[in-house]
């Protein structure tokens, strides 16, 4: 059953009987702005691939989306393609019991890029424990993950990169890593280093480095999965 609260000529479709806060929301948003602008406001990530909505729903975090994936455990808020702004944070006001800055997550994009050897190519982290890991980042407001993900590659490693697939999605507490299958179509390796990245450099997938984060291992063995594995951690 869906509840329709409409507000002058915006409609939106809570579907769903009661409000289930334990349950994640998912804001459906055709007018790309639109989408854009509540991502920013409500700081949740902006998807416009079907697959993407369901392995973000399906580890429990809300999100907006594009495009309607169908069906999900997640309470679903259907924004009108005419509404602005206004109306639509009006609509999603008026609907009892829901606190939609409490859902929020932190999302980070990261990049599983490969050479024509199949050489995986890894970041050497200037702090912390300066251990290897994938190039990657933080989402930014009003990002999408595959923009995310290349804008990280090229300012961590110098490399451009297509992005090829979805390899894998992590989570642990508000924190989720998004990690993407890329292959390099253009730049050149960055020689000029800095506090954040101390060193770049290609290795065989099963001659990784010593000092390495387990991630890495993680998304080596998700690579080439029929479907994307999507895992919680707890703690």
């Amino acid at each position: 059953m869906a509840i329709l609260v409409r507000l002058s000529c915006v409609t939106v479709a809570v579907r769903t009987r009661q409000w289930a806060m334990d349950r994640p929301l998912l804001l459906v948003v055709p007018n790309p702005d639109l989408a854009h602008r509540l991502g920013r406001d409500f700081r949740y990530p902006v998807l416009d691939h079907a697959t993407h909505v369901q392995v973000l729903i399906g580890q429990g975090f809300s999100c907006v989306s594009i495009v309607h994936p169908g069906e999900l455990a997640c309470e679903i808020i259907e924004i009108d393609l005419d509404a602005d702004a206004g109306a639509a944070h009006q609509a999603i006001a008026a609907v009892p019991g829901l606190d939609p800055l409490k859902l929020n997550a932190d999302v980070g994009t990261f990049a599983w890029v490969t050479d024509d050897a199949g050489r995986v190519l890894l970041v050497h982290q200037a702090y912390g424990f300066k251990a290897w890991g994938l190039p990657g980042g933080e989402l930014e407001v009003g990002e999408t993950p595959v923009d995310a993900v290349t804008r990280e590659v090229r300012e961590e490693t110098g490399y451009e990169v297509r992005v090829d697939g979805l390899v894998a999605m992590y989570g642990r507490r508000q924190h989720i890593g998004v990690y993407f299958a890329c292959s390099v179509v253009g730049g050149e390796p960055r020689r000029d280093f800095d506090t954040e990245v101390a060193d770049i450099d290609w290795f065989a997938p099963d001659e990784l480095p010593e000092r390495c984060s387990p991630v890495v291992g993680m998304v080596r063995n998700d690579v080439g999965a029929a479907r994307a594995p999507a895992r919680f951690f707890a703690g």
